[in-house]
């Protein structure tokens, strides 16, 4: 009953807030609270809704809802979605240091690169670490690493020195996992 309050007190006031934005007013308390609570749950909801989907195109309207949220200044809350995005996560990394992997390495190791993108197009913090782990373990085994795994290791937050490699300059001014330094 108070989900469909809220719901109905954020969209009936959306123009409101967004003339309060415009004139670099503070939001009233009462609205940012339906706003916030209104998109976190909306957000959550698209996200379980998409639950399982590896097509990260399906994501759209969590974006978009994401999107929103950014563009008033609103802070999101939802635990569910952010689980369930680092399970994927971890998942494709488990895929990809399989002890028998397959041909399409580089194709899961895109996938891993979609998912990052979108944990940055959400505006999320996301657990990595046991994706973290689940890499580490296989290349403290196997020390020479592919080229694709090492991005992947590079944009799970691995440093170029714990990779055996020298850094470079522009890692330095990059931060890991960013798109930046990605490779295309």
């Amino acid at each position: 009953r108070y989900t469909e309050q809220y719901d109905r007190l954020y969209e009936d006031n959306r123009r409101l807030i967004a003339q309060f934005q415009l004139a670099d007013l503070p939001l009233p308390e009462e609205l940012r609270v339906a706003a916030e609570l209104t998109l976190s749950r909306r957000l959550d909801a698209e996200l379980e809704r998409q639950r399982g989907r590896s097509d990260v195109a399906s994501y759209r309207r969590a974006v978009e809802i994401a999107d929103e949220a950014r563009r008033f200044g609103f802070e999101l809350r939802f635990a569910q979605g952010q689980t369930h995005i680092a399970k994927m996560i971890e998942d494709v990394v488990g895929t990809v240091v399989d002890p028998e992997p397959d041909e399409a390495v580089a194709e899961t190791v895109r996938s891993a690169f979609e998912l990052l993108d979108l944990v940055e197009d959400l505006g999320i913090d996301v657990d990595l670490s046991r994706a973290q782990e689940t890499l580490y373990q296989a290349i403290s085994v196997e020390r020479t690493l592919s080229d694709p795994i090492r991005n992947l290791a590079l944009a799970l937050g691995f440093s170029e020195r714990s990779l055996g490699l020298e850094p470079s300059p522009t890692s330095r001014l990059q931060g890991p996992g960013t798109r930046a330094s990605r490779p295309t």
